[in-house]
């Protein structure tokens, strides 16, 4: 199934299918990207790495697609910069 290093679409695909079977719902891979790059922001990885990380042009496609911040890490960001530590440590 993983052969060099890399992984097949069959073991994607077959995964994709444990976990749809699991949840009782349909997936579509698109999701599962557009997640990892969500909670890799969400996580405090830089904007650039994001971008480089899924291969995007440019910062300007990361951010139309990815850079949907959540209320809460932003406030917790805030937060944290006020009280100063960082990422909103507490």
């Amino acid at each position: 199934m993983v052969k060099s290093g890399f992984v097949t679409m069959e073991t994607i695909n077959k995964r994709k299918r444990s976990v749809e079977k699991i949840i009782g719902e349909r997936l579509a891979l698109k999701d599962a990207r557009r997640a990892c790059g969500q909670r890799m922001l969400d996580r405090g990885v830089p904007i650039e790495r994001v971008s480089y990380a899924m291969r995007h042009d440019s910062i300007k496609t990361t951010q139309k697609y990815y850079a949907n911040y959540r209320k809460k890490a932003v406030l917790d960001n805030i937060y944290g910069a006020i009280k100063g530590k960082p990422d909103g440590m507490p």
